[in-house]
């Protein structure tokens, strides 16, 4: 982004906030989208040229401030090697947006008690019982450690959330493909690798095992599934009903959904 020049970063920016909307908007909006709004058809011409020639897969939506769609489009495939054409309702796989609901869920649970401060050391909230969901039962404690150290680092939620919390990615895709069947199971792989620096230091790294290990507490502290707690304390709430199948790899271990985008990266060959 530093080395983007303005009109890039902007059109980069828009790009995404098209794409987030187009997420959120529900089916019913989507399929009574005209694919090219008469009223803006040089805007549409335009915006057809920019997203073909830089290859864009996805949905696009555009509204005005006062509701009103001026451009609706659908570029690239649903699935490549099928090529399948990117339907309206398409639905894609939310990636690490799904940190921004392991930290509102975490909010939610301060507030409803069941944390006394988010500043809490994690530790305090696991037992025997959860090291044995990890795979783990011969531990009985949460004890990060810093390498060479023998003393117990204390790991606070905040912490987990802000990315300061030492906690080592390590090889952790290992762990999540193929999805073991729970979230502590997932946790058991991870939870004793060396801390990578001292917790709450001003350092900062982007920690995917220490969301997974909120997740898990979400899970411990509300009493239920991560997914559940999702559809109804955020997405439900929000009106959103087209995002409630997606928190777990396999949505449901092996559930189909001809809706679901099977590929969204673009794969280049350099020769």
């Amino acid at each position: 982004i530093q080395n983007m020049c303005p009109k890039t970063l902007f059109s980069r920016l828009l790009l995404i906030a098209l794409i987030f909307a187009a997420v959120a908007a529900p089916t019913s909006a989507l399929k009574a989208t005209t694919h090219d709004n008469g009223d803006s058809t040089t805007s549409s011409s335009t915006y057809d040229g920019i997203f073909t020639s830089q290859n864009f897969t996805g949905l696009v939506r555009a509204w005005t401030s006062f509701g009103e769609m001026v451009y609706g489009k659908e570029f690239g495939y649903q699935n490549v090697p099928f090529k399948v054409p990117m339907p309206p309702d398409a639905r894609f796989p939310v990636g690490s947006n799904t940190k921004l609901y392991v930290a509102l869920s975490l909010y939610q649970l301060m507030e409803q008690g069941k944390i006394a401060s988010i500043d809490d050391s994690v530790a305090d909230y696991l037992d025997a019982g959860d090291f044995k969901a990890f795979g783990l039962p011969n531990q009985t404690k949460y004890c990060p450690k810093l390498v060479g150290s023998d003393e117990c680092e204390v790991v606070t939620f905040e912490q987990l959330l802000a990315m300061n919390s030492g906690v080592s990615n390590g090889n952790s895709l290992k762990f999540v493909f193929p999805y073991p069947g729970s979230i502590g199971l997932v946790v058991g792989g991870l939870i004793n690798l060396p801390l990578i620096f001292k917790p709450g230091s001003t350092n900062f790294y982007y920690s995917n095992t220490g969301f997974i290990l909120a997740s898990y507490l979400i899970e411990k502290i509300s009493g239920m599934p991560f997914r559940t707690y999702i559809q109804m304390h955020i997405m439900k709430p929000a009106g959103i009903d087209e995002t409630t199948t997606y928190w777990d790899p396999y949505n449901g271990k092996f559930g189909l959904d001809e809706k679901r985008v099977d590929e969204y990266f673009q794969f280049f060959d350099p020769t």
